[in-house]
């Protein structure tokens, strides 16, 4: 394949105006048949060196004056499907010994199965509908029929059914040939690595590596599940006034970073805490505990976090570290003295448990050494200086245990002796008390008491929360295992708003490398293979040892296309070229060995499985393009002048890039959407739009749906003729008369208050059980109290505004600032009552909603009847704007209208989403509909202005120098140029139609028009985009279904001709797929 250079950009060919998205319907097959677009060979025979089926001018399929030929049909799917079918048939002939030897009933078969047809589906309601889908696809292609699908129809785990039975035949090949090429590839990895026939293609060490990187030390959290304690909050400011009510001091929670300090601190002192000032460790643990209960509890009842949730059991190292701790408090009153002092020697525990002695040295300096001298029980003694002179005494105390010498501690300390320190009175204490330090021990999962708990977090877990408690946080350092202050781990693309407080208290035990041995040696063995392309190589390899020959030049070129992608992908250099066969045959399409695949051959298997896709999307086309004048095969009706420009216009630049070879590589597929591109220009372009388009000649391209990534001018015209005779004036009117009915209309601007529940604090409401959703929702989120303060809540805040005081100048804030202030002061409320606050009168009536995990949001939106509202909501707000419609008094900023407007006594209304206290601040009369002459003349003037922006663009690009310098571009964009301003005038003629003034050449819609217009157009929720005659939209479903139902209707009178061995049955099941999948997005 040639080397592309680098190139210039083309002119971007067959843009009429801003070209139509493809709307021929396309199966869209589950999991076993991929089906692509079809481009249709619409006229007569083509006559070329490519084998050829028997009694190729024979009618294959025949409506009206549409008549299609074996020929042309066998062109059309052998292009699109023909090299799969032809590889499949070989490749059942290499490994037909692989395909004899699988077992269907095996596990190993079933699982890989079920890979295949579930790979994305993670319920049983997901499986089931991927199971039924696959068997109307399988229906469809013949692999099963209609009574076996209907027979297995939800049975997506019964393997005996014969619709299970026959899909499980139909990919023996795939599965065969794929472990046969494992195979081929271990044995060469074996002989690249030295290694001995049939020997283990890892090796321990390997194994060793990837469990201690992946499960192991150097895996996250060392490759095990953590346990946390996690308490959410709506502020920081909540969580703030919680740990302040647990005597924490949140004045000084950024300033120092050794741990949480106890409220006696006071900081207005120069001094920084000390140890006595800093919580232990036990003490926040068990701040965390009853943290967590105060704040999640409610949803038990009782706490979640009880004693029996954990254990304390007795560490010696962290016993002696409180004792140190105790030892320093007493030392500070020893540290300026003028007498002898009794040293405490021992050191007991509260229990009396264990008793700990200290011993005493006192380092002396002598000359340039340092003497330890101990000090017998304890006892100092101070030598006093003279006046106004002092010493210093230096002190070593050793704390240990009798019965555990391994483990102690040391502490230094220094007194200072001057005679003017304060008289000890009191007498000396020599044996001091302490707590005894502990492991917490957590036993919490995921399932206890409160569904809604979440205590362990997955080594592998990838959420923002997940990798802070994993990555973050340090189990037993302190602080290092918890949160000193409220942490927020919200991005500009999470959801996630709460601030958290966090503490990590333990790990599960990871699994061992004995348990994952095998599974990492099969996971590395995977990976050795499953890089593209990998075990492909060597299907071609084997291919080519069976000595496969192409006679049909097309398909050779798609497959030395995939032979040399292969080997690309694999950055191999030294493999076989590929050499094209320049031999020719009638009717051998490919051959290996004994087996030789004729065009007839080829027909009858792509036939059984695509001919209803091909009837299908040529009927609809050529309903499409029946009656257009431009240029009709099928009436011979040609304007040739119109047809010329069109091809200099939308064909000659792309045949000029075909020249320069942009189809022999990837700028094909980048600026025309070839695919494979390695078309280089020896293949002759005659000969690529025929074998790649179909079509024998270039004005055929103005035809297609689909063509160089845009479509055929002439289609792209027919289709909008299409799309307007079957959408017309009065469909849509009527569908606005629907949606206008006194049922539902309404457009108001609300504000919405959203009381909600967020179990897993995700950010978003969890589903509540509604009218709406009754049938797919079976699980209630919300209990019955919360139901009820839910509707409390929502009366506070539509009743209690007068709480929120008038802003710095006076002026009485708008209900949509109130509403935000009083949220704002909801999420910084504690769950408890407190009357040390601002706004105490609102912080203390939130407590108890705040308790019961309650959350509220605020928005301001405008609705209308055709926004996607669940049903609950588009009926409160049709009943409120029906009751403002009426009334005489007027909406504004401070007077506003309450849901209770229509539920008397009740404040809001629920949803899915949970409860909405709405407040509607404005109301507006529904839309007036435009007349039929207006709705053309719309439709006219958007045609105009799309030929408008054409020009401006194109003579921008006539400017250029690079078209300047190419006279194929120049002609090319010219003859753009003359058909954009014949469409303007052929536009503006219509216009004047329907037009009350004079439309001249700079004519251009009134805006008021428009915007009226357009907001009748978007009102028209089933037709969605469908009546912008913008040709940039996409033609909507009623067009398709359209189509299809005609098509119905034909074939119901026998209007349609088939071959003999043509399907109805499987084509009308098709097509009601088709319908159901239209109307389903609808």
């Amino acid at each position: 394949m040639k080397k592309g250079k680098e190139k210039k950009q083309p002119k971007q060919p067959l843009t009429p105006n801003k070209a139509f998205k493809a709307v021929l319907p396309v199966l869209v097959c589950i999991v076993l048949f991929i089906v692509i677009g079809i481009t249709l060979v619409i006229i007569g025979n083509n006559k070329g060196n490519n084998p050829k089926v028997t009694s190729p001018d024979d009618t294959y399929l025949q409506f009206g004056n549409y008549r299609v030929t074996r020929e042309e049909m066998y062109e059309t799917l052998r292009k699109d499907y023909g090299l799969t079918e032809v590889i499949r048939q070989i490749d059942e002939l290499i490994f037909k010994d692989e395909v004899n030897q699988v077992n269907i009933d095996s596990e190993k078969y079933v699982k890989f199965l079920n890979d295949k047809f579930f790979s994305e589906s993670k319920t049983d309601d997901d499986k089931k509908k991927a199971w039924n889908e696959l068997l109307d696809s399988a229906v469809i292609s013949a692999t099963i029929t209609k009574a076996d699908a209907d027979a297995a129809k939800d049975k997506f785990d019964d393997t005996t059914t014969a619709a299970w039975v026959k899909l499980a035949n139909s990919y023996k090949l795939e599965y065969a040939r794929e472990q046969w090429a494992i195979k081929q590839f271990l044995a060469n990895y074996r002989i690249e690595k030295g290694l001995e026939a049939g020997a283990d293609v890892i090796s321990e060490d390997e194994i060793k590596n990837e469990y201690k990187n992946t499960y192991g030390e150097n895996a996250t959290n060392g490759g095990k599940n953590a346990i946390a304690i996690v308490i959410p909050f709506t502020s920081e400011e909540a969580a703030k006034k919680l740990m302040a009510s647990y005597g924490i001091n949140t004045e000084v929670l950024g300033t120092y970073t050794d741990g949480w300090v106890k409220s006696t601190f006071d900081e207005k002192g120069t001094e920084k805490p000390k140890e006595t000032d800093y919580f232990t460790e036990d003490e926040i643990m068990k701040i965390f505990c009853d943290m967590y209960n105060e704040v999640l509890g409610y949803y038990t009842g009782s706490d979640i976090i009880t004693s029996e949730k954990y254990t304390l059991e007795y560490d010696a190292v962290k016993t002696l570290a409180k004792m140190k701790k105790v030892l320093n408090v007493k030392m500070q009153s020893y540290a300026t003295v003028k007498q002898n002092i009794d040293l405490p020697t021992t050191i007991q525990l509260s229990d009396v448990s264990k008793t700990a002695n200290i011993k005493w040295v006192q380092k002396i300096k002598d000359g340039d050494e340092t003497k330890e001298v101990e000090i017998p029980n304890g006892k100092l003694e101070v030598v006093v200086p003279e006046e106004g002179s002092s010493t210093s005494i230096n002190l070593s105390a050793t704390i240990s245990f009798a019965d555990d010498e391994e483990n102690h501690v040391s502490v230094s300390y220094s007194i200072v002796v001057k005679p003017e320190a304060e008289e000890i009175t009191e007498p000396f204490e020599t044996t001091l008390t302490a707590e005894s330090g502990n492991n917490w021990t957590f036993s919490l999962n995921n399932e206890m008491g409160n569904e809604h708990s979440k205590f362990v977090w997955s080594y592998d877990d990838t959420t923002d929360l997940g990798k802070y408690v994993l990555k973050t946080l340090k189990l037993g350092t302190y602080p290092g295992a918890y949160t000193i202050k409220p942490t927020s781990l919200s991005s500009s693309s999470s959801s996630n708003k709460y601030y958290y407080l966090i503490i990590k208290v333990g790990n599960e035990d990871g699994k061992t490398l004995e348990e994952l041995h095998d599974k990492i040696k099969e996971d590395l063995t995977k990976a050795l293979y499953s890089a593209n392309y990998s075990l492909e190589r060597y299907y071609f390899e084997e291919r080519a040892k069976h000595n496969i020959v192409f006679y049909d030049h097309y398909l050779e070129r798609l497959y030395q296309f995939a032979y040399e992608t292969c080997y690309q992908t694999l950055k191999v250099t030294d493999f076989a070229e590929y050499k094209l066969n320049k031999k020719k045959s009638k009717t051998v399409v490919a051959k290996i060995d004994e087996l030789s695949i004729t065009a007839d051959d080829l027909f009858a298997s792509l036939e059984t499985k695509y001919s209803s896709i091909y009837a299908t999307s040529s009927i609809n086309r050529y309903q499409i393009l029946k009656d257009n004048v431009l240029y009709n095969p099928w009436t011979n009706k040609i304007n040739k002048k119109y047809v010329n420009k069109a091809v200099k216009a939308d064909v000659n630049s792309v045949k000029n890039y075909f020249a320069l070879d942009y189809f022999a590589n990837y700028y094909g597929y980048y600026y025309f959407r070839v695919s494979p591109y390695n078309f280089d220009s020896s293949y002759g372009w005659d000969n690529f739009i025929k074998d790649y388009y179909g079509v024998s000649e270039e004005k055929d391209l103005l035809l297609l749906s689909s063509v160089f990534g845009s479509q055929g001018r002439i289609y792209a015209d027919s289709l909008r003729t299409y799309r307007n005779k079957v959408i017309t004036y009065d469909i849509i009117n009527e569908q606005i008369k629907k949606r206008n009915n006194p049922d539902k209309l309404y457009d108001v601007d609300v504000l919405n208050v959203v009381i909600y529940v967020d179990y897993d604090y995700d950010g978003t409401p969890d589903t509540k059980i509604s009218a709406s959703n009754t049938e797919d929702v079976t699980e209630e989120n919300w209990s019955a109290e919360q139901i009820q303060l839910a509707y409390k809540l929502a009366e506070i805040f539509m009743t209690k505004e007068d709480l929120i005081e008038n802003g710095e100048d006076g002026k009485e804030k708008t209900r949509y600032e109130k509403l935000e202030e009083m949220v704002k002061i909801y999420n910084q409320a504690s769950c408890r009552t407190n009357t040390d606050e601002s706004n105490e009168a609102l912080t203390n009536l939130f407590a108890e909603f705040k308790k019961a995990g309650l959350f509220v949001k605020l928005e301001k939106s405008t609705f209308d009847q055709c926004d996607s509202l669940v049903d609950e909501f588009h009926e409160a707000m049709h009943k409120m704007w029906a009751v403002a419609k009426e009334s005489e008094e007027g909406l504004t900023e401070t007077h506003n209208m309450l849901y209770d407007v229509v539920e008397s006594g009740k404040y809001a209304f629920s949803s899915p989403y949970g409860y909405h206290a709405v407040v509607v601040t404005d109301f507006r009369q529904p839309v007036d509909a435009p007349t039929a002459d207006e709705f053309e003349l719309y439709r006219a003037m958007a045609i105009v202005e799309a030929n408008r922006e054409t020009i401006e663009s194109v003579t921008k690009s006539l400017d250029s120098d690079n078209v300047k310098s190419n006279k194929t571009l120049r002609e090319s964009y010219n003859a753009e140029l003359n058909l954009a301003k014949a469409e303007i005038t052929k536009y503006l003629e219509i216009a004047q139609k329907y037009a009350t003034d004079i439309v001249d050449e700079n004519y251009k819609m009134s805006d008021t028009l428009k915007k009226k217009i357009d907001k009748w157009v978007e009102s028209v929720d089933d037709v969605d985009g469908s009546t912008d005659p913008d040709i940039e939209k996409n033609t909507s479903s009623l067009v398709i279904t359209s189509l299809l139902n005609d098509l119905l209707v034909e074939l119901d009178k026998d209007n349609i001709k088939f071959a003999s061995t043509f399907n109805k049955d499987q084509l009308r099941l098709y097509i009601n797929n088709l319908i159901e999948s239209y109307n389903e997005e609808k």
